[in-house]
């Protein structure tokens, strides 16, 4: 599947999270799991999108709150 020409970027708008990890689903050939958070991953909520490609290019399919805590 090739939805744009080869030197375009493909981009999901997450308004307030940053992107830091990627993960390719054995399943799905079209979907993709990409991990963010607030204030760049350091403190605050997480979120886990799930990306659809499309022709169109990438699609929110859906989100997962996450929110990790330490305890001292």
């Amino acid at each position: 599947m090739n939805p744009k020409a080869p030197n375009q970027v493909l981009r999901a708008k997450t308004p307030g999270f940053a992107h830091h990890s990627l993960a390719f689903s054995p399943f799905f050939e079209d979907r993709i799991a990409v991990a963010s958070g607030a204030n760049f991953g350091l403190v605050g909520n997480g979120r886990l999108h799930v990306l659809s490609l499309t022709p169109g290019g990438l699609n929110v399919v859906k989100w997962y709150d996450i929110f990790l805590r330490d305890r001292i």
